[in-house]
């Protein structure tokens, strides 16, 4: 019986890390929104490119990318990030440079690498989205909790 509750929790613990920093786009609201309800740590978005640069938080010979970074030590309980409107509890920098308003605004007609990364040891996860001739998201390869 003690066997079977150790592997019990140690397969919970497996599904409990592996999915940590699942999230997927809401394209409605355009935004990103975390699984676990939990806010996101670190977000990068940066051009797609032929080569995979998914697991990378800093995209390699990439000029064009962002940078979001929860303000608070441990993320809130606000889960969604947000394109085109301010994003309050997040520092947004572009190219290194910090966005006043927390605006994240993308480039028509292309497409973008999103990688979630968080301070603990869950594995990144990562989300193709495309946007439309105003640069409104028109498409992704998640857009919601598996």
């Amino acid at each position: 019986m003690k066997n079977l509750l150790f592997y019990t929790f140690v397969i919970g613990l497996c599904f409990c890390s592996c999915s940590g920093n699942s999230f997927y786009v809401d394209i409605q609201n355009q935004s990103l929104v975390r699984c676990n309800k939990q806010g996101m740590q670190t977000i990068s978005i940066y051009l797609s490119e032929k080569t995979d640069h998914k697991s990378s938080l800093y995209p390699v010979g990439n000029k064009d990318f962002y940078l979001i970074k929860h303000r608070e030590q441990r993320a809130s309980k606000d889960n969604s990030i947000y394109f085109m409107r301010p994003n309050k509890n997040y520092d947004v920098f572009f190219n290194d440079s910090l966005v006043p308003n927390g605006i994240i605004s993308l480039k028509p007609k292309t497409e973008y690498n999103v990688v979630h990364i968080s301070d603990g040891d869950a594995t990144p996860s990562s989300i193709l989205i495309k946007t439309d001739k105003n640069g409104v998201i028109e498409s992704v390869d998640k857009t919601r909790c598996e």
